[in-house]
């Protein structure tokens, strides 16, 4: 009876350990807000559209058309990539897309 007691003993040290690392390295896992993120993410994407729009608009030279490619390109090949997570109809794709002018 003794050497069972002894097993069991050493087994429930050893759940405690394990139960203990575990429980110290969820707690310390950094968790972020991620709806927080992204809105504030949007936010800054939708300022830099608008900035360089406005831009576009008001300076008559080219300089900022390959801006404008890059900017389209990135946000064509990431909606595509949601749409395809989601099934999202291609127009939603282009709602934000800035004008080539």
């Amino acid at each position: 009876m003794t050497r069972f007691i002894k097993r069991l003993k050493a087994s429930q040290e050893t759940f405690v350990k394990l139960y203990n690392e575990c429980s110290t390295v969820k707690t310390k896992q950094t968790v972020y807000d991620q709806k927080t993120i992204r809105k504030e993410l949007m936010a800054i994407y939708q300022d830099l559209i608008e900035l360089v729009g406005i831009y576009q608009r008001r300076k008559t030279s080219t300089d900022y058309r390959p801006l404008i490619k890059v900017i389209n390109n990135s946000r064509k090949t990431y909606a595509d990539l949601i749409a395809r997570r989601k099934g999202v109809a291609k127009e939603a794709s282009t709602a934000t897309a800035v004008k080539d002018a």
